[in-house]
């Protein structure tokens, strides 16, 4: 099943997508936190089995980017089964690489340097990593889990270097810290990790999902059932689109985080605003934008404004005490230049109030205009103080520090058309995320 020292070819780490992990972690809340101990483990009974690894003379360390004064630590042996361990207080929410080596008298035993650098996101809570030296485990059976992410990294719903894709599941505690990475000498949308699963789960049913940032909420397959793979003595790999969404099938446009910016008082103008998605990664054409008003939000026929065009509206006399709504049906432009029409979806808002009656808003962020070609504005930026602008790869392209509350205007008429993120940061710590187009 496993060959001794031979070099693992699982694609569980390289070395080449290190160069963006550092100390620093990814996505955390507020100033870094260390955790109180990460244990880091290897089991070297195999080693000792096969004669490679003498208790009496030899030493196994561990070398990585834990610890920048000291490069290789010796481990300790914890029990009479050849485990051995050493502990760090490491930084919640960051990656570390690292590995093992024997140490001989007359010679050192290293794991495979370019299939065995090993990675660990550190949770923010006490963690062991166990290993089996180079991998070789006769009671173990290796999965290789392989997601693609190809249309969440150029609608930029995930950004490289920024978030993180994990798998959890009924093998690992549904999380555990199993982080996916980019397949080495592959396209920079596939995201891949090994574990080693006991042979006792040989015929299992294993069950699981991906998840952006160890967070359910943004799970993918929110409300469908877990994935399944039965677990084989060889040969295990399960590959997926995330989410499903394959960009090689049709499929029709989306309009998302649809939302109406302004103050609902008569007189004042109210924008309407949204994510133009498609999964096909069409551009958008002309969508369709309508502004209704009725006596209720379930009134079966609101009365269409038919005089309102565009993605604004002024409130007047005639909307006082009603709701308006904002909607949007989305269009795509096919590469043969065809209009591709999505579902309509709708906002509501109201009641609207009189003059100089304001009523409760949307506390989330908006920005608008939503494609921008000059000026992007962000309203609700309560406590805000910095806003970076990243391209789809991740890249930050520009941020600006901010010692005000309400509304915030960058300029972004340098910008190539496309798609960009623009993320929040705020004085205590937390962060948001929000997409826009540069026509």
């Amino acid at each position: 099943m496993n060959t001794l020292f031979t070099p693992n070819r699982q694609p569980l780490a390289c070395i080449l997508f290190l160069l963006f992990f550092s100390a620093a972690a990814f996505g955390q809340k507020g100033a870094p936190r260390l955790t109180d101990t990460i244990n880091f483990r290897v089991n070297l009974s195999y080693m000792v089995t096969h004669g490679t690894f003498h208790p009496a003379t030899d030493s196994v360390v561990i070398s990585g980017n834990m610890d920048t004064v000291q490069k290789k630590r010796r481990m300790q042996r914890i029990d009479t089964t050849y485990l051995y361990e050493t502990s760090y207080a490491l930084t919640a929410g960051a990656f570390y690489s690292y590995k093992f080596s024997i140490y001989r008298p007359d010679s050192i035993i290293k794991e495979s340097v370019d299939s065995l650098t090993r990675i660990v996101h550190v949770p923010d809570s006490i963690y062991t990593v166990t290993n089996d030296f180079n991998n070789y485990n006769p009671a173990k059976v290796p999965m290789t889990f392989v997601c693609d992410l190809y249309y969440q990294i150029r609608s930029l719903h995930f950004v490289p270097h920024i978030d993180y894709l994990d798998v959890a599941g009924n093998f690992n505690n549904n999380g555990a810290n199993d982080v996916l990475f980019q397949l080495p000498h592959s396209t920079d949308s596939l995201y891949t990790v090994t574990l080693f699963m006991d042979t006792a789960k040989i015929g299992d049913t294993l069950k699981f999902k991906f998840r952006f940032n160890g967070n359910w909420v943004t799970s993918e397959l929110q409300g469908d059932p877990d994935r399944t793979y039965v677990l084989l003595a060889a040969g295990n790999t399960f590959t997926c689109w995330y989410n499903n969404i394959d960009p090689n099938n049709p499929a029709v446009p989306i309009a998302s985080d649809v939302v109406i910016q302004g103050t609902d008082v008569v007189g004042e103008v109210l924008t309407g605003s949204y994510v133009y998605e498609d999964y096909n990664l069409y551009p958008e054409d002309t969508s369709v934008y309508k502004w209704y008003r009725a006596d209720s939000i379930t009134q079966p026929q609101p009365l269409l404004l038919t005089d309102t065009l565009g993605l604004n509206y002024v409130l007047d006399t005639l909307d006082i005490g009603k709701y308006i709504a904002f909607e949007v049906t989305p269009v795509a432009k096919n590469p043969a230049g065809l209009p591709v029409v999505g579902l309509p979806v709708r906002k509501w808002m109201g009641k609207i109030g009189g003059v100089g009656i304001t009523n409760l808003k949307d506390p989330s962020y908006i920005i608008y205009p939503n494609p921008v070609s000059g000026s992007l504005a962000i309203e609700n930026t309560a406590e805000v103080n910095q806003v970076s602008v990243y391209n789809i790869t991740g890249t930050a392209l520009s941020t600006r520090r901010f010692h005000h509350n309400g509304r915030i205007v960058m300029d972004v008429s340098s910008l190539n058309p496309g798609l960009y993120l623009v993320k929040i940061y705020t004085t205590n710590g937390e962060t948001a995320s929000l997409k826009f187009i540069k026509e």
